[in-house]
């Protein structure tokens, strides 16, 4: 029983930990916008900076029912377009 709770808190700080390399904003739009239809580590995929690159792909997932209101637009599409880094 003691492994099983071990284990359990090793798998809880790696999904927390996943979260940490993104500032809170931007996870929290993540976490709410994006992780109900895929996996918010798709992001990761994607090793771009460039704006109309990120443009696309968030039209993209508006058009196929991303729920994103206009701030949060504009919040993922300035920190992946400015952060060579994700």
């Amino acid at each position: 029983m003691k492994f099983f709770y071990i284990i359990l808190l090793i798998i809880l700080s790696i999904i927390t930990s996943c979260f940490s390399n993104l500032p809170d904003n931007i996870s929290k739009i993540l976490k709410s916008r994006c992780d109900s239809c895929h996996s918010y580590k798709i992001y990761k995929k994607i090793k771009s900076n460039n704006k109309e690159i990120w443009e696309e792909i968030l039209h993209k997932m508006i058009i196929k029912g991303a729920k994103l209101n206009e701030a949060e637009y504009e919040k993922l599409l300035k920190y992946f377009a400015n952060n060579e880094k994700h």
